[in-house]
C-alpha cells in the first residue's frame, strides 16, 4: 500500500507542476483557462490531507500560517473600520504562497528524492520551451527590440517562468546520458535569450543577482572565472559593436526609451512612486486600501500602511535569515536562497512579486518548501496513512 500511495503522491504532484506552468502560457493566459488550472493545486492538497495530515501541523510552516493569517485579518478589520477596499490580488498571492509551500514541504517530506528533483527539472524545462516556443513565434520573431513598445506585456511574469525554469536545470538537472545533459542546457540557454528579448529589465536585475551570487560565493574556481570571462568579454563586445551597442544598450536596458525623460525610462513608475507619496501621509498607519504601484514595499506601504508593511517586512525578514542561515546544508538550500534573494530584487521594481502574480512564483515558494523540510526528514520520517 505504501508503494501504492508513494506512485500517486508523485503523480498528482508531478501533474501540478506541469499544469502550473502551462497555465502560464500566453495563449491560456488571454483566455482565462490559467484561473481554472490554478485550482489544480487542490489535489496534492488535499491527498496529502488524506494521507499525512499531521505534516501540515510542523513547526516550519508556522511562520507561514501567522503570516498570512495576520496580514488578512488585519486585511479584514481595517476593511471594516474604514470603509476602503483592502482585499485585492495581494491576498490571493499570499495565500498561493503558503499553500505551495505547505504542499511542497509535505511532499517532499515524504516523496522527495534525487529522482523525483530530476523529474521535476525535466518537467520544468520542457513547460518553460513551451512558453518560449509561443512567445517567440506569436510576439517576438517579428518585433523591433530596439521599439519603446513591448511585444509581449506580461513579458516580467513570462521573465520570471523562464528564469526559474533556466536556473533549476543548471543547479540540478543531470542526466546521465550526455546528449540528455548537453541538450537540456542548450534549452536552458535557449530559455535565457527568450527571456533576453522580452526586454524585463527588473527579470534582468534578477538574474544579475543570480550571477553576482556565483562569481562572489563560488568555490569553484572554473565556475567563477567562467563566469567572469563571459561577463568580460560580453561587455567587451558590446563596447566595440554598434550593432550590439544599440540592441542590448538602448532596446533592451534603457527599452527603446529617450534617457532624458526619466519617468519613460522607468516605464511610468517616476509617476506612480509620486502619486503613492502623495497618499501615503493622508493614511500613515493603516494605508488607503487597494492599489497599486510597481514596487512591492511602496506597494504594501500605500495599501496596508505603516502596520501593514511592518507585518510583512517581518515575514520576509525571518524568511531570508532563515534560508541564509542554511544556505550550504545542500544544493536545495541553496537555490531556494539564491532564487529568494532574485525574486526579493525583482520586487523592488515589480508590485506583487515574491508572492505573485498567480502562479509566477510558484517555483520559489516550491523550492522553499522543500528545504525547509529537509532538514525535518533528517530526524524523521512520518508514516502515510493508508488510503
Amino acid at each position: 500500500m505504501y508503494r501504492v500511495n508513494n506512485i500517486i503522491g508523485c503523480t498528482i504532484f508531478l501533474l501540478t507542476i506541469f499544469v502550473s506552468l502551462i497555465s502560464q502560457m500566453p495563449s491560456l493566459l488571454d483566455s482565462g483557462a490559467s484561473n481554472l488550472l490554478k485550482l489544480i493545486w487542490a489535489l496534492p492538497f488535499l491527498y496529502l490531507l488524506l494521507v499525512a495530515p499531521q505534516t501540515y501541523l510542523s513547526g516550519k510552516l508556522f511562520p507561514f500560517y501567522l503570516f498570512v493569517f495576520t496580514i488578512e485579518s488585519y486585511c479584514l478589520i481595517c476593511q471594516l473600520l474604514t470603509g476602503n477596499t483592502y482585499f485585492g490580488p495581494d491576498n490571493f498571492n499570499f495565500a498561493i504562497s503558503l499553500l505551495v509551500t505547505a504542499i511542497s514541504y509535505c511532499f517532499w517530506m515524504h516523496y522527495g528524492d534525487n529522482k523525483i528533483l530530476q523529474i521535476i527539472c525535466g518537467i520544468m524545462l520542457l513547460g518553460g520551451l513551451m512558453i518560449a516556443i509561443q512567445l517567440y513565434f506569436n510576439y517576438l520573431s517579428q518585433s523591433d527590440i530596439t521599439n519603446k513598445t513591448y511585444a509581449y506585456g506580461d513579458k516580467n511574469s513570462a521573465g520570471q517562468i523562464l528564469l526559474s525554469c533556466a536556473y533549476l536545470t543548471f543547479l540540478f538537472f543531470n542526466p546521465q546520458n550526455k546528449v540528455f545533459y548537453w541538450g537540456s542546457r542548450g534549452i536552458a540557454v535557449i530559455l535565457i535569450i527568450i527571456m533576453i528579448m522580452l526586454r524585463s529589465r527588473a527579470t534582468l536585475v534578477s538574474a544579475a543577482i543570480m550571477l553576482g551570487y556565483y562569481i562572489l560565493t563560488s568555490n569553484n574556481k572554473k565556475l567563477k572565472w567562467g563566469l567572469i570571462i563571459l561577463l568580460v568579454l560580453g561587455c567587451g563586445y558590446i563596447a566595440i559593436n554598434s550593432n550590439a551597442s544599440e540592441i542590448i544598450v538602448q532596446g533592451i536596458l534603457m527599452g527603446g526609451r529617450d534617457a532624458s525623460d526619466v519617468d519613460s525610462l522607468s516605464s511610468g513608475r517616476i509617476l506612480m512612486f509620486s502619486i503613492a507619496l502623495q497618499l501615503i501621509p493622508q493614511h500613515p498607519w493603516v494605508g488607503c486600501g487597494k492599489y497599486y504601484v510597481d514596487c512591492l514595499p511602496l506597494n504594501i506601504l500605500t495599501e496596508f500602511g505603516i502596520i501593514g508593511l511592518t507585518i510583512l517586512l517581518g515575514f520576509l525578514t525571518l524568511l531570508f535569515i532563515t534560508l541564509r542561515k542554511e544556505q550550504n546544508l545542500s544544493k536545495i538550500h541553496q537555490g531556494a536562497y539564491v532564487m529568494y534573494l532574485s525574486f526579493l530584487a525583482n520586487a523592488l521594481f515589480e508590485a506583487q512579486p515574491p508572492f505573485g502574480p498567480g502562479m509566477k512564483c510558484f517555483a520559489l515558494w516550491m523550492l522553499v518548501g522543500f528545504a525547509l523540510s529537509c532538514h525535518d526528514r533528517k530526524s524523521t520520517k512520518l508514516p502515510l496513512n493508508h488510503v
